[in-house]
């Protein structure tokens, strides 16, 4: 079973690293971007299409969302593996604070097309208390 101080670690490190643009992450391991589509980078695993915080591999059909779900996919480690090496590659400090997410979120679904296939993404929009 995980302490609660060892759980409050964890928890602050994956707040630290979870907004993590993934453009970095991307060059970071070795990726190259596309000479034609800014949003379609070759990696080891297959071609990924990237969209703001959103990234979709092709090849294996599966995405996800922020660098951690990036990281997993690419490194093919688990959760905290991965937080500890975002925390390792782009220096976490236990000081270091990160916005919390808003959890009161309307997301609208949008179609992008990216790599010459669309797929769905959230647009973010706060909603009102007051306008329920």
């Amino acid at each position: 079973m995980i302490s609660n101080s060892s759980f409050e670690h964890i928890r602050k490190k994956t707040e630290q690293v979870r907004n993590i643009e993934l453009i970095s992450l991307l060059q970071h391991l070795g990726s190259t971007n596309d000479r034609q589509d800014r949003a379609k980078w070759h990696t080891r695993q297959g071609v990924i299409c990237v969209n703001g915080q959103k990234f979709i591999n092709w090849n294996l059909g599966t995405g996800g969302g922020g660098a951690i779900d990036l990281v997993m996919h690419l490194q093919g480690i688990n959760f905290k593996e991965a937080v500890a090496f975002l925390c390792e590659v782009f220096s976490c400090t236990p000081m270091q604070s990160v916005p919390p997410r808003n959890k009161f979120l309307n997301s609208p679904k949008k179609t992008i097309k990216n790599c010459n296939e669309p797929f769905v993404i959230s647009e973010m929009s706060v909603v009102s208390p007051y306008s329920l």
